[in-house]
């Protein structure tokens, strides 16, 4: 019985380390997610990042306003030239915007390991917590065959005093024929057993 306590607390501990290296492993990239967020908000925090959105409002209002408006060359002209400095403009927003998004979804990836990390964590609780009730049953085991063991080597010890003594006293335990020895009329209780 014992080795079948020990094997499945040998399996335990093992399913253990293998989820404590994968919790290590998932640490490693929420490090690592954590930084690239801390540095993508730190640059961010310099930019405007609402200059994307109004940019290409201002460039969707003007394209329209030369598609359905008649105007003369010269104002033509103007409209397409600030359509230019527009997209020059939402280029290096467009980066800004790219960064913002890449933000978002490290973000999410942050918040997924975080919550595979503390299901490892809870998994690996409940295999030590299972671990633990098993090697508690196999030392309270342990100890009852311990306790047994003494209890029986007192015993002996014990009788082996008494019969040693009876000896010394000269006296016989053994009944003489015809007699009847207290034992064979009644059963007697030792104390401590």
């Amino acid at each position: 019985m014992e080795t079948d306590a020990q094997q499945r607390i040998d399996a335990l501990e093992k399913r253990k380390f293998e989820l404590i290296s994968k919790a290590k492993e998932l640490d490693s990239r929420l490090n690592y997610k954590n930084y690239e967020a801390k540095a993508l908000k730190e640059i961010l925090s310099r930019e405007n990042t609402d200059e994307y959105r109004r940019l290409k409002r201002t460039l969707n209002e003007i394209e329209f306003r030369i598609a359905t408006e008649s105007t003369n060359l010269q104002a033509e002209r103007k409209m397409m030239k600030e359509i230019r400095d527009i997209q020059a403009k939402l280029e290096k927003a467009g980066e800004i915007e790219r960064k913002r998004r890449k933000l978002f979804l490290v973000e999410g990836d942050v918040r997924q390991l975080t919550d595979e990390r503390n299901l490892l964590e809870k998994e690996i609780q409940q295999l030590k917590a299972e671990a633990k009730s098993y090697r508690d049953e196999l030392n309270e085991k342990d100890a009852e065959a311990r306790e047994a063991t003494r209890r029986e080597r007192k015993r002996k010890e014990l009788e082996e005093k008494r019969v040693k003594m009876m000896e010394d006293l000269g006296i016989n335990d053994k009944p003489i024929e015809g007699e009847v020895s207290l034992g064979e009329i009644a059963v007697i209780k030792k104390k401590g057993v």
